[in-house]
């Protein structure tokens, strides 16, 4: 039998922000995808409805996983428009069975989502929640940009999705050692107040999907316990060409954080330095310290410096080494007590409207 979305709502787990738009489940970041499971046997197939594809060859790979299996990456693979069904598993004995399908890449490669289930069987209740939950706001290394490449890899190539895999990416290999689930808001080239891009996380941020509609603000129902940010190389980097100084970087990133915690008042809050250079270092580490540190719930951790992947991004190996002391960090924090409310700053700035 084939299973619309919206037949089986409340069966299936999302990870990540998504929205159910006639009848299709969307999911536009890396990693974001569905969890269910099933009493069936035989082939399970998803139907997806992709309705744009970058004009990359590659287009767009979800990772399917069957009970705790990972496929080959080749299992599912969109490269057409329109609605494409995919078999995700095949010859199950009839039984309990579960799946994960999360997409591989960002944004801009795809615009895409999940409209039916086919399989022979019944779904059943949907995976519960786990215990932690943790939102990862970042650019381009949040979301695997390069991981699967090498240096050498000719810049032509560099944003091909076939290069990237959000599931190999430090965000998602976190929050899978630390048994938690998440979010990724990811953008390449994007900063926190200014980047390569037209606009920036800070506004970004505060929309379910705002490369595809800014109009929809997130309800921020689901409160993290932790929100973990990579950004501010591409702050530091287009900081001339913006016309900003030392002092802008610094009040841009204090207003950064002042966000995440009025989005998410509950939540610690991290800020990854020296992923791929440090030249970012000097910033967080004074914008941590201006805004109170632990005893305010502000943190930043230090990572192993990674450049092997492609355009100096880190590698694979490099994102698993970075997610193991991201997870290490906040296990020694997470019993810590802080006060919700920063300390006072003389000037606030605006952003988009918003005073903070």
């Amino acid at each position: 039998k084939t299973l619309a979305m919206t037949d089986i709502a409340g069966k299936y787990k999302t990870q990540g922000r998504t929205v159910l738009k006639d009848g299709v489940l969307l999911a536009h970041y890396p990693a974001t995808g569905i969890e269910f499971n099933a009493y069936c046997s035989g082939d399970v197939y998803v139907t997806f409805t992709a309705y744009e594809l970058d004009s990359s060859e590659t287009n767009c790979y979800f990772t399917v996983i069957v009970d705790g299996e990972t496929m080959p990456r080749s299992t599912c693979h969109i490269t057409e428009t329109g609605d494409v069904t995919v078999k995700i598993a095949e010859g199950l004995e009839e039984g309990n069975h579960t799946f994960k399908l999360y997409r591989q890449n960002e944004i801009k490669f795809a615009h895409i989502g999940f409209k039916s289930i086919t399989l022979d069987g019944e779904i059943l209740s949907a995976p519960e929640a786990k215990d932690m939950y943790i939102e990862f706001v970042g650019a381009s290394q949040w979301g695997g940009y390069g991981n699967l490449a090498t240096n050498d890899t000719t810049s032509s190539n560099v944003p091909s999705a076939y290069y990237q895999d959000g599931t190999q990416a430090l965000t998602y290999l976190t929050a899978r050692n630390l048994n938690a689930d998440w979010s990724i808001v990811s953008v390449q080239g994007i900063g926190a107040s200014w980047g390569y891009q037209s606009t920036s996380m800070d506004t970004v941020y505060k929309y379910l999907r705002y490369n595809k509609d800014k109009n929809t603000l997130y309800d921020f129902a689901r409160q993290p316990d932790y929100v973990v940010i990579g950004l501010g190389t591409n702050d530091v980097s287009k900081a001339e060409a913006n016309g900003k100084t030392e002092e802008d970087i610094y009040e841009a990133f204090n207003y950064f954080v002042r966000l995440m915690r009025k989005k998410n008042p509950k939540a610690k809050i991290i800020w990854v330095r020296n992923m791929m250079t440090d030249m970012v270092n000097p910033y967080v580490e004074k914008t941590v310290e201006d805004l109170g540190g632990a005893e305010y719930g502000v943190y930043t951790v230090k990572v192993t410096q990674n450049n092997a992947g492609a355009s100096v991004h880190p590698s694979v190996e490099g994102h698993e080494i970075m997610a193991t002391e991201i997870a290490a960090f906040i296990e020694s924090i997470k019993d810590d007590k802080f006060k919700s409310e920063l300390p006072a700053k003389p000037e606030t700035p605006v952003s988009d409207g918003e005073v903070i």
